[in-house]
């Protein structure tokens, strides 16, 4: 079956296919993580690691579950 271009299936030329890039990349990398330090009180860094394996991701989503809470921030300032 020979393939057949038109307005829903363009030809691209190789300069063309360059141009494009995974839509899964830019996300990556508008969710890459950056890394901090962050002070803890010692009964905080407790519960913290009690959580088990993977507590700094669960520490990040509290924290910014916390930061999109107008009513949160505003408690702690």
């Amino acid at each position: 079956m020979p393939i057949v271009y038109d307005e829903d299936s363009p030809y691209f030329t190789e300069e063309e296919l360059a141009k494009f890039h995974r839509v899964s990349e830019v996300r990556k990398a508008d969710r890459r993580k950056q890394t901090v330090t962050l002070r803890l009180s010692p009964i905080a860094l407790e519960k913290a690691r009690s959580l088990g394996k993977g507590y700094t991701g669960v520490l990040s989503r509290i924290l910014e579950h916390a930061l999109n809470d107008a009513e949160t921030v505003k408690r702690f300032l």
